[in-house]
């Protein structure tokens, strides 16, 4: 089964941050394996990056949705001070995964999940599973080879 090298996006609050070590084996598989890992975040860039570097978390590209926000003016000044609107904050991630051509994004959030158009998988931290229009589709229970494995199993039934 010939399958073309993926780009992965994990979010980080939520998904990496709830299993440091899990994930970074996952990344670093999904590294050897040729796929790219993309650090997908409403944090700053800044922030990701260090707190990534402290866990020795391999990664290809980070996107935060705040600083993507701010270089294109989707900021609203309010009498109170500055704001995101939700609609542009939301569907960042969406936008940025299109417009890059990442296959995959695993997020604990499932309203930025209804902004996709490629693969978002809505991961349940309370039983690690990763449900695609409500279906459990990978199962991070598992060893990080065969969750790999379903990852890229389903990209090749898909892209088939």
């Amino acid at each position: 089964m010939f399958l073309p090298k993926l780009k992965i996006g994990l979010d980080y609050h939520g998904v990496i941050d709830t299993d440091y070590k899990y994930f970074a084996e996952f990344a670093t598989l999904a590294r050897r394996r040729g796929h790219q890992i993309y650090v997908i975040s409403g944090a700053p860039r800044t922030t990701i990056k260090y707190e990534l570097s402290r866990h020795n978390f391999p990664v290809d590209f980070i996107f935060s949705i705040l600083d993507y926000c701010l270089a294109t003016g989707k900021i609203i000044q309010t009498s109170s001070g500055v704001k995101i609107a939700d609609d542009a904050w939301n569907k960042a991630k969406a936008d940025f995964c299109l417009h890059n051509r990442v296959d995959w994004h695993i997020d604990d959030n499932k309203q930025y999940c209804d902004y996709f158009t490629t693969f978002c998988c809505y991961y349940q931290t309370t039983d690690h599973f990763c449900y695609i229009n409500g279906k459990p589709q990978l199962n991070f229970n598992l060893s990080v080879d065969n969750a790999l494995i379903q990852l890229e199993k389903i990209s090749a039934e898909q892209m088939s």
